[in-house]
């Protein structure tokens, strides 16, 4: 009987690590799904249904049997005022000609509520953090890889329907990766450029330093190539950002002088090509007497999605009666969702504004600052040196990727998401340990 018994213990824990396993390995594809745009895809009733969606929802089942066994819960980082902005979406749900939009956005943000809830259930080991955070990075590098093997593919006769778009037919293409263009791919390489340029500039142990150097520099390269140039631009405001940092406190960093170095060498010697092009880069942004269609077309979306909230600044239209509105003012009913894509918002905070109303928006705002400050915080406090960099490095990235998202797509965007997740579950271990190292300190006899 004891032999029995015995057995049935090593099945159950062999079944346990199998499963926990099989549960991180799902969670890792998601992860390395998420950019996932236009492959892996399914349309249904006019919104795509991501892969990484669906492997998201098997690990939420886990998660909630997990949660219901052991009748333990990890409520995430400011995930209360964010349900509470939830709810006003849900309440402005009808104000809108096509609700089934905005029910859907619903249905997509609650989506990304519980990706966060996921993720920190998840990892609420430091093993399983470390082993995701590699698989995070990592995914960047992968992504940012494929990005530069689409780059090449066209010169060597291979690749062409993989391209979206193109600065010179057939010659030089426009990187996109999974997404549904460049400056969408841009946004999401964004994220892992400076969460690696932050683990390199500390040395940090996530990974050894050729690995990490690989990684950052293919992330370079494949934003460099998508030639998104509003990230371009972000990153130059991050790099002049770091050496503002560095200057204010009398500390100037000799790897980060030799990434300035190299990058402005980088610019010279692609300048002839640059100049000799200019009409093809600036197109779109009325330098040299290009056309400014794109810089016009922004700042018209971003002036009717500020006029949504103007017409009703106390009662909101919620995220997916945002185009609905928009369309309103040029006498337009919106019924369905081609009409719909033809009068989205651009900037995310004001989409959120005229989506939430001035009451509704602020428990949004609570949520973005509960995420710095407490971020912020727990940094200066710990002595953890390499969670310290990972909470720094994510935070910093968080805070440029907001930037960048002002000027291209929505705010429920999948990979942001994922990322406020990975910092909720770093936040969560560093808080614990902290909590339980200081409680241990003061147990000590004195």
């Amino acid at each position: 009987m004891g032999s029995q018994g015995g057995n049935m213990n090593i099945f159950n824990k062999k079944f346990s690590i199998n499963m926990t396993n099989f549960v991180l390995f799902l969670l890792f594809l998601s992860i390395f799904c998420i950019s996932f745009d236009i492959f892996l895809t399914i349309n249904v009733a006019g919104f795509n249904l991501r892969f990484s969606q669906i492997l998201f929802a098997v690990l939420l089942i886990y998660v909630l049997l997990i949660v219901v066994k052991k009748n333990k819960i990890v409520v995430p980082l400011g995930f209360l005022p964010l349900i509470i902005w939830m709810v006003f979406q849900i309440i402005f749900l009808p104000n809108t000609t096509f609700i089934e939009r905005s029910i859907g956005y619903i249905l997509w943000m609650i989506f990304n509520l519980f990706m966060i809830f996921t993720v920190v259930n998840l990892l609420t080991s430091e093993d399983r953090l470390k082993s995701t955070m590699r698989c995070y990075i990592r995914s960047f590098f992968a992504v940012g890889l494929f990005g530069i093997i689409q780059f090449i593919s066209p010169v060597i006769g291979i690749g062409k329907p993989l391209i979206v778009q193109w600065w010179i037919k057939d010659l030089v293409p426009r990187v996109n990766g999974f997404s549904y263009e460049p400056s969408y791919y841009a946004t999401y390489m964004l994220i892992g450029w400076i969460v690696s340029f932050y683990l390199l500039w500390y040395k940090s142990e996530l990974f050894s330093s050729r690995e990490t150097k690989l990684i950052f520099f293919t992330c370079t390269f494949a934003m460099i190539l998508s030639s998104s140039r509003m990230g371009i631009l972000v990153m130059g405001m991050f790099i002049g950002w770091q050496i503002i940092k560095k200057i204010l406190t009398g500390k100037i960093n000799k790897w980060l002088m030799r990434v300035v170095i190299i990058g402005i060498a980088f610019c010279i010697v692609l300048s002839p090509f640059i100049i000799e092009k200019a009409e093809i880069f600036l197109n779109g942004t009325g330098l040299r007497g290009t056309s400014s269609h794109s810089i016009s077309e922004r700042s018209e979306k971003l002036i009717d999605t500020l006029q949504v909230f103007m017409d009703s600044p106390l009662r909101g239209v919620s995220l997916g009666g945002v185009s609905s509105a928009i369309a309103k003012q040029y006498e337009v009913v919106v019924t369905n969702q081609s009409d719909a894509k033809s009068f989205e918002g651009m900037n995310v905070f004001a989409e959120v504004l005229a989506a939430s109303g001035l009451i509704g928006v602020i428990p949004f705002i609570i949520f973005l600052l509960s995420i710095y400050m407490n971020v912020k915080r727990i940094a200066s406090m710990v002595n953890f040196r390499e969670y310290k960099i990972w909470l720094l490095g994510l935070l910093e990235a968080f805070i440029f990727l907001l930037i960048i998202l002002q000027f291209n797509q929505n705010i429920l965007r999948p990979y942001l998401w994922l990322h406020i997740s990975m910092i909720c579950a770093v936040y969560f271990i560093v808080n614990t340990k902290f909590i339980k190292s200081r409680n241990e300190r003061y147990m000590l006899p004195r």
